[in-house]
């Protein structure tokens, strides 16, 4: 039933006519994973990626905001650690000179979107 109404939500003709999306999932759920109603596992993954411009063409280059309100398993949370770079904006470094050689870019399916997981 779920997965129904997912479709029928990325399928619904209105949806050219907004400017946003926001999808919000609670329930009981695992790392990669969330239980339905009948107890079906569903994966956060295939939630966004019913989104993604293949799937879901009307909502192409607008804001998609995936809130999933699921407990993750039984593992705590770690902090992530961020280190600052002490450079200023007008210092001219060795990266200013190299060429970029990296491949043309690929096509990246889900993008414009936000995904917010519970912490725990």
């Amino acid at each position: 039933e779920t997965k129904r109404a997912i479709t029928e939500l990325t399928e619904h003709e209105d949806l050219r006519n907004v400017d946003s999306t926001v999808v919000i999932i609670m329930s009981h759920g695992t790392k990669e994973y969330f239980y339905t109603e009948d107890g079906r596992k569903i994966s956060f993954n295939y939630i966004v990626n019913s989104f993604n411009i293949h799937n879901c063409p009307a909502l192409k280059g607008k804001p998609k905001f995936f809130i999933f309100d699921c407990c993750r398993g039984n593992e705590s949370m770690r902090p992530l650690y961020l280190s600052k770079v002490q450079a200023s904006p007008f210092t001219e470094t060795n990266t200013d000179i190299i060429e970029d050689t990296t491949p043309a870019p690929i096509e990246v399916t889900t993008k414009d979107a936000c995904i917010i997981h519970a912490t725990v």
